[in-house]
């Protein structure tokens, strides 16, 4: 029902966030994609009806959440929508489509929308907030094959050097020599060693548009070794859209859901890392997480680690909250033969 153009003006709309220290969405997501949902449905293409017509969707739309969580401000929600769907702010957002679609060219981007047949389909399978409207990416796309056979390997960027490094690398190679993909984060430490392991079958989603520097930026060389070996680049973000926090954790939920599961090296208990944990349990994605050598097990780096296998909390806080149930779905990795056997069970379920 959308068009390339319409999505690409969807995602334009996703990244536009608020000014000063603490970066928020202009509009709010859940909003945006209930409106987009709601569209769909009654077969109303946002973009191409009467004001009147939408304004009366874009109330529909935030009534409805009003009764399914009766504690937001469907009032606000409704405005910040109403404001971009002007005439005016409209005919803006369709000048900066034209200026993305120059910087798509200029940086050999290429985009996919959600009504693509490329599109993946762990995408579609309702089980990830807000399914990018657009995935643009660099290099070869990885095929719905490799997405089926795909791990994140993921953790802190400062690892143990006789430990944490190892293992990233060594899981790398594991997933790389036996016919699996690495999508991570293109992250220091841990991701960046298992991209390394993996370099002849890796790709990296990002935090930013494609066409920024990469960050970070002592990484540049290692997402050009990436694409020289096959491998890609992938964002939901607009070529010129800058690195902010929001799109980091936002990015996380992507690791997890373009992925079979993901495997935790090592990650302190608050970090960016317990945010992907988070996600692929609530996505019903595989978690597997090394079991620390003893002589390593009091490091804060791995602090994360021991709460997800171990479940000992003690006085220590998260960042995320994960229910008793859900963490009883993490599966404790001790070495990579164990690694190995998880991933021919998983691949033998869809075989």
């Amino acid at each position: 029902m959308y068009t390339e153009e319409e999505y690409i003006l969807f995602s334009i709309l996703y990244s536009k966030t608020t000014e000063g220290r603490f970066n928020n969405p202009v509009i709010d997501h859940d909003a945006l994609y209930a409106l987009y949902e709601d569209s769909l449905i009654k077969e109303v293409n946002l973009f191409a009806v009467d004001d009147s017509i939408r304004t009366a969707l874009i109330k529909e739309t935030t009534d409805r959440m009003k009764e399914e969580r009766p504690r937001i401000n469907k009032e606000k929600k409704a405005e910040k929508l109403k404001r971009f769907f002007k005439e005016d702010a409209l005919n803006e957002l369709k000048r900066e489509v034209v200026d993305e679609y120059s910087q798509m060219k200029k940086h050999h981007i290429k985009g996919l929308c959600r009504e693509s047949e490329k599109y993946p389909a762990f995408l579609k399978d309702d089980t990830i907030i807000f399914p990018p409207f657009v995935l643009y990416y660099k290099g070869n796309f990885p095929s719905e094959e490799q997405f089926k056979k795909s791990l994140a390997i993921i953790g802190t960027r400062s690892p143990d050097p006789k430990y944490g490094k190892v293992v990233a690398e060594k899981a790398g190679r594991t997933v790389a020599e036996n016919g699996w993909y690495n999508l991570s984060g293109l992250a220091l430490g841990c991701d960046e060693y298992g991209h390394k392991g993996s370099i002849v079958s890796t790709g990296a989603i990002l935090g930013h548009g494609l066409g920024c520097s990469i960050y970070p930026k002592q990484n540049q060389t290692l997402a050009e070794k990436m694409l020289e070996n096959k491998g890609c680049l992938i964002s939901e973000l607009p070529a010129k859209c800058q690195l902010k926090p929001i799109f980091l954790t936002l990015r996380d939920r992507l690791q997890s859901g373009l992925t079979r599961g993901i495997f935790v090296v090592e990650t302190p208990i608050s970090s960016g890392t317990m945010h992907t944990v988070k996600y692929a349990l609530e996505q019903n994605k595989v978690v597997m997480v090394w079991n620390p050598l003893e002589k390593i097990q009091d490091r804060k780096e791995v602090s994360g680690n021991m709460w997800l296998i171990y479940k000992e909390k003690e006085n220590k806080k998260s960042n995320v909250a994960i229910k008793k149930e859900e963490l009883s779905k993490v599966i404790c990795v001790n070495n990579s033969e164990e690694l190995l056997s998880i991933l021919k069970n998983l691949q033998n379920d869809f075989r």
